[in-house]
């Protein structure tokens, strides 16, 4: 399977969206406001490979290709967005794991009973390599490390389809087993409960089949639902399970075009903020962590979360966020250490009362608690407190030669000084 075009997370698609939605950004002008410019061309090829020219397409502006956005977002009750999210990428890994699991649960014998965690990691496993053995028994280096080498080398019929089974049989599917039953469990297709130190896993048995009269009420429902709930909530593409009845004949008001960008996110946060439970994202670049107050949408249809952090309340908008999971253990405070402050001593050069006068208003201007002390005739010194003495290198560079550092509780500042002085004057002769 070609996972080149497709995507695994929305996380950088998203901020792309928006400025493809103004339509007026060149390639160029786009990759400029792009934290990742490279993927723009990849963003591109994918919209063009999953949109519908109706809705999405370009205009020429002399070399110039502007991408844009065209049509009226309530065309029809679903949202011509959604494939954009829809389409991303799953491994065959991914979906060979969900089938075995799923097969696996629903043998007769486990049906009632279920499986613990360990049983269930065996079983599929075993159940993997016979369904992958057959195909690699005409295979000699199926166990060794090398095979990708070995079988370009070799002269086996249907390389691509040994490839793939090779690729699957040297799988480490316990850590997939895992991670694919508790997205199951998720996803309410099996059950997990805890028996001791291990979890049992059921199949969710099938609802009793509706009748026609119930099963049409319950299509328009999910119509309504489809237009108004969220992306990612459980059963959003349901009603795609019913395409004999026709659409209803209204529309979801104030439902901005691009806003489903975000909805995997507000979902996440409306979990936490119903649960009490942190949540951790990236914004901007910066890692932020603390527990959602509230989420709400201004007046332009920009969604905002209000986030108790650990030494204040803030807002961040959601479009902005990256990365969002859920914490499971609570958010501590962090312990910042006290810095100790250094000690700097400076010597005044001057010739007259005035030019001394001159010197220590310099100083006082950026420490006003500092004071001289006469030392001799023409020399004075003056004490600082700083909490880094290299911050105030190019500021003691505009003193030289008048004020000079005698000593720093590091040792360091003077050599620092001088190392610079000598390299500047090496540079005129």
């Amino acid at each position: 399977m070609n996972n080149t075009l497709y995507i695994k997370s929305t996380d950088e698609l998203r901020p792309f969206l928006e400025l493809a939605g103004y339509g007026c950004y060149s390639r160029q002008q786009m990759k400029q406001r792009l934290e990742k410019a490279g993927t723009y061309d990849k963003r591109i090829e994918f919209l063009n490979v999953c949109l519908s020219p109706t809705y999405w397409h370009y205009s020429r502006q002399g070399k110039e290709r502007r991408f844009s956005f065209h049509g009226d977002a309530y065309h029809r009750l679903h949202n011509y967005l959604t494939p954009i999210f829809a389409m991303k990428s799953l491994d065959i890994q991914w979906l060979l794991c969900y089938l075995m699991i799923l097969a696996v649960l629903n043998r007769p014998e486990t049906q009632q009973t279920g499986m613990t965690y360990s049983d269930l990691q065996d079983t599929v496993i075993q159940a993997l390599y016979d369904l992958l053995l057959p195909h690699l028994q005409q295979v000699p280096f199926r166990n060794q490390a090398d095979w990708k080498k070995q079988l370009k080398e070799s002269k086996l019929d249907h390389k691509n389809t040994l490839s793939l089974a090779l690729q699957l049989y040297h799988e480490s599917w316990a850590s997939q087993i895992r991670r694919r039953a508790k997205e199951l469990v998720d996803a309410g297709l099996i059950t997990s409960q805890r028996e001791g130190k291990e979890l049992r896993y059921r199949l969710v048995p099938a609802a009793p089949l509706l009748t026609a009269p119930e099963t049409r009420r319950f299509a328009q429902v999910l119509f309504f639902y489809e237009g108004a709930a969220l992306l990612r909530l459980p059963g959003c593409y349901l009603s795609q399970r019913y395409p004999e009845y026709p659409l209803p004949h209204y529309q979801v008001r104030h439902h901005r075009l691009l806003s489903l960008s975000n909805d995997p996110q507000v979902y996440l946060l409306l979990q936490a903020l119903r649960s009490g439970q942190a949540v951790s994202f990236s914004y901007r670049g910066t890692p932020k962590e603390g527990y959602p107050v509230k989420v709400w949408i201004d007046a332009y249809q920009r969604e905002y979360i209000r986030l108790r952090e650990v030494h204040q309340c803030a807002t961040y908008r959601i479009h902005r966020m990256s990365r969002l999971r859920l914490e499971k253990q609570a958010v501590k405070a962090v312990r910042k250490e006290k810095k100790t402050k250094q000690q700097i001593l400076l010597r005044i050069h001057y010739q007259d009362i005035a030019g001394f006068r001159k010197i220590v208003a310099k100083i006082q201007d950026h420490f006003p608690e500092a004071e001289a002390e006469a030392e001799s005739m023409h020399t004075a010194l003056c004490s600082i407190e700083v909490q880094d003495g290299r911050s105030l290198i190019p500021w003691l560079r505009t003193l030289h030669p008048a004020v000079e550092v005698v000593t720093d509780s590091t040792g360091k500042l003077r050599d620092r000084l001088q190392k610079d002085f000598e390299e500047a004057l090496a540079q005129y002769e």
